[in-house]
This record gives structure tokens, sequence and C-alpha cells, in this order.
């Protein structure tokens, strides 16, 4: 914590994922934190699962991703 800001460093999406976040904001829930900054700046990517499941943590309701299949232009 920096002044009483959180930093969470997220630097995959993995099988995991989910668990380490929710342990994560529980103990800084516990610092009683002004503001919590969820850095993605070097994220590789991953799973999607976990991808959906960290953004539906601050995302109340509606379409959190969708996915459009393109048909490939074969040559």
């Amino acid at each position: 914590m920096i002044d009483g800001i959180a930093d969470i460093e997220l630097n995959q999406f993995g099988g995991k994922t989910k668990d380490e976040f929710t342990k994560a904001i529980s103990d800084i829930q516990l610092k009683s934190p002004k503001g919590i900054i969820l850095d993605l700046r070097y994220n590789g990517g991953g799973y999607l699962d976990g991808a959906v499941d960290i953004t539906s943590e601050f995302v109340e309701k509606g379409k959190v991703v969708s996915v459009k299949k393109t048909e490939s232009r074969g040559g």
C-alpha cells in the first residue's frame, strides 16, 4: 500500500487467478484502503475465464466479454 492505496499487479490470467485475487482483496480490505489500483500493464493474457472472473468483480451487470467468430479468408 502506498498512501492508503492498495496496488495489485496481475501479470497473467491463470487457473488460480480468481482464488489468488480473492485472497489479495480479503487481505487488502483488512487494511481499509482508500482505493485499489489493479495494474495490468505487463499482463501477457492467459485464460479467458480468469479475465472474466476478475472483470466481473468490477462490473455490476451486463456483458463482460463477447466472442465473435469470423470466417477466415483462404486463398
